[in-house]
């Protein structure tokens, strides 16, 4: 009885082991205080829960024995990408049963490199994509290691320490590379893509810094990649928007080698790939406050604030250079922008955050859902770093009040603020400015200049301190500042009416003196309209103007359409006679802005008669004016302070004959209103932005470039660093093998084939032509081998080997290899496991062969693992390739299809979604074989739906074959009467 007493209290023990095992380390919410960057208080720990409530309700399916899976756009099927991104949501809100089924179902879909097939066919299985894709795995092993920090020393059913060791050491293993230049590079899979083509947006310097801590040994493995990530990085992000492309090749140039692969738009645009980028950049901000993701972030959502005009405006598809092609506005990309945000003010990332939480997600699908509770997860203080203890306990101590308010340099439109920091139990973030009781500004000094004054003014000016965790001292003490009052009379342009010595003399161009839907000053506002692209406000004076009576300059007002206005200000002396500079006038959309231009912006005229406000960028225009006057308010003294020197020279998009030059921007105490571009010591030309594309340039040739700054009173900085440039070189065709027929120069040499082995005109299945090489087997290594008449030179295709290849009805395992000569020196050899019934195309670089010095005989050897059993595999397009490539791991993101009703009376809906317009074929097979129906229907890029009618047909059940380029789907159709 005593020892029964014990075995019951043992057990009761174990039970109680187990529950605690369950409960998280770390329970949601945590709410923690990021090492840097702003939380938005405009969302919160409930919103996530509830967007992770509807994501587990939609989108995770139950397979059984104790098995997950998240549904894909088409749910039926399951991607690698989506158990990434359900393991770190499972992670993080310390839901561990459903954590260890999304675990156990990757690891019951292991390629022979232990990580996942990227597709997997819902719970019943099937590969429906082989190979790995590398974006999933990353957020797999990541969730392995926040799991382990929620559940210390779990090693059953899973034991997550281990775990994460393996899979980060086969994505080391399979899934980078290190190029000839030491560059670190992630491989989109573990088969696919390299130094010529990777994806940006798969990028996570974070996670690597985590892998370094994780896995000792190789903790300078991946501090060099979290550090080369960067490199990347700035190579291609535009210079003026920071956008990347959804591919590129790890030198930044657009694309890259991924170009071949039927990616959208070629994968040199910024769409659903690379819109993840900003949040994976955010995450390493946030965790360790690395300035490089800062600079590119605040670069990135100053241009959303800035001419995209605001979160709102966002759309699902844009060129590098910001100009859109996109129509939708999802949460993919705002949502990034909002974690993007937190490294920029509080203003931003609140305004930015609260747009998200509302945000209409009436079409989004599994890939919206998904992100949009990782966004919310890291905007909420809820994606904590797993290597840091930090305290779950919310920081609510506000910081100290400012002190000591003082003015300098006042004058009649601005003046210089400065105050003593605030100190706090953390640590000041930034100030907020306050002038009259309103935000005007942020600074994260100790110092703001207020502008846009008027004269003989008064103001009340108070500052706040802010922290990370969004808490804000009291205001300071006031302090009041008069500004100057004018010399003289100012000449009124416009106040409430057109002054009566003044014409309008625009062009395409309406306006209305008496406007009082927005008015700045007095009772009326000039409204302008610009009908047509470079239209023109132009007034003109009765009289000729001296400058020098009016030193301070033009004076206005302008309120921007709903899209901002981009316009050119500039003076003529006569009717039609030469113009002045022009003056960049950027108006932000839907408010008012005070604008002075200088004579000195103007190239200093001496005399005016007419002054023009113009179209910038080739479009309609609507906007407001009010208040446009000269200004008699003193000159400043005069500006001999040159900008500072450009930095951070960057080439993107390089070509045999072209580039583009990008840099930082430079600073000035009045502002920088050009850079002139050199090459090779020569100036080739200027530009008011921060980029510069060079043309007629020759192939294979280094330039060496440099940047100068200069402002509107002639000071020009000193040259930038020197960055050399080199072209890409001349290419040469590609030597293709075997096409339709075996190339003349080539013979076949294979050994132990059957009678009519090798087939060099088989017909079916064809992928490229109108012809394959087909190649039977029923011999333990025999080989299909091909010489050259004449050794070939590796380096002059240093491409490599491409071929097309299908594993016919049983799949074949094969290796490849080269003899350098007829018959002794063999090469290293690849191993092919070729799947059954699909065409793929591989790209085999002379490395994997061992680098051989030359190439005499190519051979696709049988690797004797064929059990007795004879098959036949199939080769088309061999090539010797002039530029590096690899062959596609996964397809361009949105796809999905689906066909109902079904069943149905034989009419049904086909939905299908695809990237790009063109033609669909759409067969219907009975299940004796036999084709009953056969259509083409065009598709746009984009949603589809179209309506089929089998009517005609019996019923039963049939097979609806879709297919679109590359693309092709299988859909049962059942018809009922």
């Amino acid at each position: 009885m005593k020892q029964l007493s014990t075995c019951a209290l043992f057990f009761i023990l174990m039970l109680s082991l187990n529950g605690w095992a369950q409960t998280p380390q770390r329970p949601f919410p945590q709410q923690v205080t990021y090492a840097q960057g702003f939380k938005p208080t405009t969302v919160s720990s409930a919103d996530v829960q509830a967007a992770y409530a509807y994501w587990k309700a939609n989108y995770v399916d139950n397979c059984g024995n104790g098995v997950y899976r998240v549904k894909y756009d088409t749910p039926n099927e399951t991607v690698s990408e989506g158990i990434g991104y359900g393991m770190l949501l499972t992670a993080y809100f310390g839901d561990k049963t459903l954590f260890d089924g999304l675990w156990q179902y990757h690891k019951n879909f292991r390629d022979a490199n232990g990580l996942m097939h990227w597709k997997i066919g819902g719970c019943a299985g099937g590969i429906l994509g082989q190979n790995s894709a590398t974006d999933g795995e990353l957020d797999v092993a990541m969730a392995l290691i926040i799991a382990n920090q929620q559940w210390p020393g779990t090693t059953a059913p899973h034991n997550y320490q281990a775990d994460a060791t393996y899979l980060i050491n086969k994505m080391k293993q399979h899934e980078t590379v290190v190029t000839g230049s030491g560059l670190h590079v992630l491989k989109p899979g573990d088969t696919f893509g390299g130094e010529d083509c990777m994806n940006q947006s798969y990028a996570s310097p974070a996670y690597y810094r985590a892998f370094a801590q994780h896995v000792p040994a190789d903790a300078a493995y991946w501090t060099n990649m979290a550090r080369d990530a960067y490199v990347m990085l700035n190579a291609n992000a535009h210079p003026s928007t920071g956008l990347v492309s959804d591919w590129q090749h790890s030198n930044g140039t657009p694309g890259g080698g991924c170009t071949q692969y039927g990616f959208r738009n070629g994968g040199v645009d910024y769409l659903y790939d690379a819109c993840r980028t900003p949040w994976r950049f955010a995450i390493d901000y946030l965790w360790s406050g690395n300035t490089s993701a800062k600079t590119w972030l605040d670069r990135v959502t100053d241009w959303v604030a800035g001419p995209v005009g605001g979160i709102a405006n966002v759309k699902d598809g844009y060129r590098r250079d910001g100009s859109v092609i996109g129509t939708f506005p999802s949460v993919c990309f705002t949502g990034a922008f909002a974690v993007g945000a937190m490294a920029k003010s509080q203003n931003r990332v609140d305004a930015f955050a609260s747009f998200v939480k509302n945000q209409d997600l009436t079409y989004e699908r599994y890939f919206g859902h998904s992100l949009r509770v990782l966004y919310m997860l890291a905007m909420t203080g809820n994606f904590w770093d797993p290597t840091t203890n930090p305290s779950s306990t919310p920081d609510t101590q506000a910081p100290s009040a400012p002190t000591n308010l003082a003015a300098s340099n006042v004058t009649q439109q601005e003046f210089t603020l400065t105050w003593s920091a605030s100190t706090d139990n953390v640590g000041v973030s930034s100030y907020d400015i306050l002038r009259n009781g309103t935000v005007i500004g942020q600074s994260s000094t100790t110092s703001f200049v207020v502008s846009g004054l008027s004269p003989s003014t008064t103001y009340t000016m108070t500052v706040r301190a802010r922290d990370n965790a969004g808490n804000l001292s009291t205001a300071s003490n006031g302090l009041t500042v008069t500004t100057p009052a004018a010399t003289s009379s100012d000449l009124t342009v416009y106040g409430d009416a057109l002054n009566a010595s003044w014409q309008n003399w625009s062009w395409s161009t309406g306006t209305d003196y008496s406007g009082t839907a927005v008015v700045k000053v007095g009772s009326y506002s000039m409204g302008v309209r610009m009908y047509n692209a470079w239209g023109g406000l132009s007034l003109r004076s009765d009289n000729l103007i001296r400058t020098a009576d009016y030193p301070g300059g033009i004076q206005f007002w302008a309120y921007g359409g709903s899209t901002g206005n981009q316009l050119q200000l500039y003076t003529q002396r006569d009717d039609s006679g030469a113009e002045s500079r022009h003056v960049a006038i950027n108006v932000p959309a839907s408010s008012w802005k005070q604008f002075t231009v200088s004579w000195a912006d103007l190239g200093n005229p001496t005399q005016i008669r007419r002054i023009n406000l113009q179209d910038a960028v080739g479009s309609g225009h609507s906007l407001f004016i009010d208040d446009l006057r000269l200004s008699t308010a003193g000159a400043p003294p005069a500006d001999t302070q040159a900008p500072t020197i450009p930095a951070t020279l960057v080439a993107s998009s390089i070509t045999q004959t072209s580039f583009t030059l990008g840099w930082t921007a430079s600073t000035d105490n009045v502002g920088v209103t050009a850079y002139e571009i050199y090459r090779n010591g020569t100036k080739v030309g200027e530009t008011s932005g921060t980029s510069y594309n060079l043309t007629g340039l020759n192939a294979g040739t280094t330039y060496t470039m440099t940047v100068k700054a200069r402002d509107a009173a002639g000071n020009t900085s000193s040259a930038s660093n020197a960055l050399n440039v080199t072209t890409l070189p001349t290419s040469q065709p590609d030597a293709v093998i075997y096409g339709d027929a075996l190339a003349s120069g080539w013979e076949n040499w294979s050994w132990s084939l059957p009678g009519g082995s090798p087939n060099f005109a088989s017909t079916s299945p064809v992928q490229v032509g109108n012809q394959s090489l087909a190649v039977s087997v029923n011999t333990d290594w025999s080989a299909l081998s091909l010489r050259s008449a004449n050794a070939v030179n590796p380096a002059q295709y240093p491409g490599g080997l491409r071929f097309w290849i299908h594993g016919g009805p049983t799949g074949a395992k094969l290796q490849l290899y080269v003899h350098t000569d007829d018959n002794t020196n063999l090469s290293a050899t690849k191993a092919l496991d070729v799947p059954a019934n699909t065409w793929q195309q591989y790209t085999v670089g002379w490395n994997e062969l061992g680098n051989p010095g030359t190439v005499k005989r190519i051979n696709f050897q049988d690797r004797g693992v064929r059990n007795g059993q004879s098959y036949t595999f199939y080769v088309d397009q061999l090539t010797l390739r002039t530029s590096t490539g690899a062959r596609q791991a996964a397809p361009e993101r949105p796809l999905a299809a689906s066909l109902s009703p079904n069943p149905s009376a034989g009419l049904c809906r086909l939905q299908w979604d695809t990237p790009q317009a063109g033609q669909l074929a759409l067969t219907l097979v009975g299940l004796n074989g036999r084709t009953v129906s056969e259509q083409t229907k065009a598709v746009q890029a984009g949603a589809n739906t179209l309506e089929l009618d089998f009517q005609n047909l019996p019923a039963g059940l049939y097979l609806l074959n879709a297919r679109q380029d590359a693309t092709r789907r299988t859909f049962k159709l059942i018809i009922e009467r």
